[in-house]
């Protein structure tokens, strides 16, 4: 052992044991991350029996739920991998763009979270010139790196809880039928965007109103209580004011993706190119971010406005399956660039 080895023990044994226990955990640390583990895929098959590509996943987005970025959805074709580095294919979302590891064949970026929320994820590739060349696609739907880089290509920013077993609801193509209710809105009590205040001042304009208030609300933006699955604000309602963390050409996510899946016609603040992924007819777009705004679409909301628009609205049924699942999206457009 070398002098200066004997050194270092003889430093770590006199230090307290919370430093010294630190020391011995950054060196397996680094012990670890020397050596690249297994690069064989697992044999993992979905419920019909189909084989599951895995991939390592560095992502701080989906903690609550690790297989799937869309909460209740099960992936058809993709099993995240959070540990096994040694894997072919990488995939990095947000922040750990910049914490790479192992030696991958192929890394993928990957954006999901609103840019109002965590603005600084989207200048990553801005301040990091050349990084972009690492990374065999960047996933995202921000028009902004759509059109700077080459590799970028489109995924939607979120899927469907609709219709899943946890969050309820049936994808019935016969739903339309059984409208009972006209309006509704969801907002939670978060407060980390603009339009995360817009909801639920939106929120509490029409709860405030009393037992004459043309719109039911659900959420705990009030500080009441919440609801048990996203079909209670949806499987009856004829519409819902779906309002966006972002607004933005492309991004949309499970707001308006479940009043698809629902029948249910969106009041719709976010995606001003919406229209080209779905029927306009079956949408109402709020143009300007004004609860007197609001107020006069809702006025002209019912029954037979409801009905006018069925033939969109089932177009867009059709359509919203596409989007159930982040990851089959991604894998079903993309799948020649994994290896």
């Amino acid at each position: 052992m070398s002098t200066l080895n004997s050194v270092k023990n003889i430093v770590k044994n006199i230090l307290p044991y919370g430093i010294s226990h630190q020391i011995i955990i950054k060196n397996e640390i680094k012990r670890q991350l020397s050596s690249i583990p297994c690069s064989e895929e697992p044999a993992i098959f979905n419920a019909n029996g189909e084989f599951l590509k895995s991939i390592f996943l560095r992502d701080d987005q989906s903690w609550y739920n690790p297989y799937c970025f869309v909460d209740g959805q099960i992936p058809a074709y993709i099993h995240w991998d959070r540990y096994n580095y040694g894997l072919k294919n990488h995939v990095y979302s947000h922040k750990n763009i910049l914490n790479t590891i192992g030696k991958p064949l192929k890394k993928f970026a990957f954006y999901i979270e609103s840019e109002s929320v965590v603005p600084e994820d989207y200048k990553i590739f801005d301040l990091n010139k050349d990084l972009d060349k690492e990374f065999e696609l960047i996933f995202t739907w921000s028009e902004d790196i759509l059109n700077k880089y080459s590799n970028a290509v489109f995924i939607p920013a979120y899927g469907v809880w609709y219709g899943t077993k946890k969050h309820g609801g049936i994808l019935n193509p016969d739903q339309y039928k059984y409208k009972t209710k006209n309006i509704s809105i969801i907002s939670s009590a978060k407060l980390k965007c603009e339009l995360h205040n817009f909801r639920i001042n939106t929120a509490k304009h029409f709860k405030y109103i009393g037992e004459n208030s043309p719109v039911d609300t659900y959420g705990r933006f009030d500080g009441g209580e919440g609801f048990e699955k996203i079909s209670d604000p949806l499987e009856q309602y004829r519409y819902n004011i779906a309002i966006e963390n972002n607004i933005s050409p492309y991004y949309f996510t499970e707001k308006i993706l479940n009043c698809f899946a629902s029948f249910t016609v969106p009041i719709y603040i976010g995606a001003t190119k919406i229209n080209d992924f779905f029927n306009p007819n079956g949408i109402i777009q709020v143009k300007s971010i004004q609860e007197n705004v609001i107020d006069k679409i809702v006025s002209s909301c019912d029954e037979t406005d409801y009905l006018r628009r069925i033939p969109a609205l089932i177009d867009n049924f059709n359509k919203v399956k596409e989007y159930l699942c982040i990851e089959d999206y991604l894998y079903t457009h993309y799948k020649k660039h994994f290896i």
